[in-house]
Order: structure tokens, then sequence, then C-alpha cells
């Protein structure tokens, strides 16, 4: 396995999306039984070591949309649903509210950007077709 900063030289930028691409890969490299197989260990653990490096990594990135903050929560939701307890399991859910609540609040600011725009867009027709109607209005 290549190590992150290899990644970085190459292929794409470094953003959240890209990292939350291979993150979601990795996890679903370590949730399959073939790599629980003890002749499988060391890749396990070159696993775990690029997860646990993409997983810090995203922590000095800033999401550019909706999606990419949904991407670090899920990130943060598991691990925290790794690290804690029974009695902390609010964590998590804590976690899922604040996904929703971004994923609602996305929705609403992009309906109201395009009532805005559609509002916007009916008023500067009305500014430009109004002069025309003044200009008829006062030929006649």
């Amino acid at each position: 396995m290549t190590s992150l900063t290899s990644h970085s030289e190459h292929d794409q930028q470094n953003t959240v999306s890209s990292f939350g691409l291979r993150w979601a890969a990795l996890r679903g490299m370590l949730d399959s039984p073939l790599i629980n197989a003890d002749d499988q260990r060391s890749l396990r653990d070159e696993l775990l070591r690029e997860l646990k490096s993409i997983e810090r990594a995203v922590g000095g990135l800033a999401a550019r949309n909706e999606f990419e903050v949904a991407a670090k929560l899920d990130i943060i939701r598991q691990s925290v649903a790794e690290s804690v307890g029974k009695e902390h399991v609010w964590l998590v859910d804590l976690l899922d509210s604040i996904g929703q609540d971004v994923s609602l609040l996305s929705k609403r600011f992009r309906a109201g950007s395009a009532s805005a725009q559609t509002s916007a867009s009916a008023q500067a027709q009305t500014q430009t077709t109004a002069p025309s109607a003044r200009a008829a209005s006062g030929a006649a």
C-alpha cells in the first residue's frame, strides 16, 4: 500500500472528498471477512494505519460543501462508535443529529437561493420591460 504523501503527489488534490472516498474503500476492505484471516494480518495492519492516517489528515482540511461536511461527520462517527462504551452512545446519536441538521440547512439554503435567483431574475426582467412600456405609452 502506498503512503498518504504519495497519493497527494500523484493523483488528485487532497480534498475531503478524495480522502472520504479512500476512507470508505478502506472501511469496506476492513469489513471483509477475508482480511481477518491470520495470513492477512500484515495487510490488515497496513490498512488500519492508512485509515488512521486519513482520519487525521481530514481534520486539517476545510469542507467545501455539505457533502464533505457529511463525510467528515461519518469519519468522526465511526471513530467515536468504535472507541466509546455503551454509556457514551449518545455521542454517536449527537453526530447523527448534526449530520441531519447540516443536510436540512443545506436544502433550505439551496431552496432560498433558488427562490432569490428567481425573484432577482423576475425583478430584472420587470426593470428592462418597464422603460419600453413607458416609452410606448409616452409615444401614444
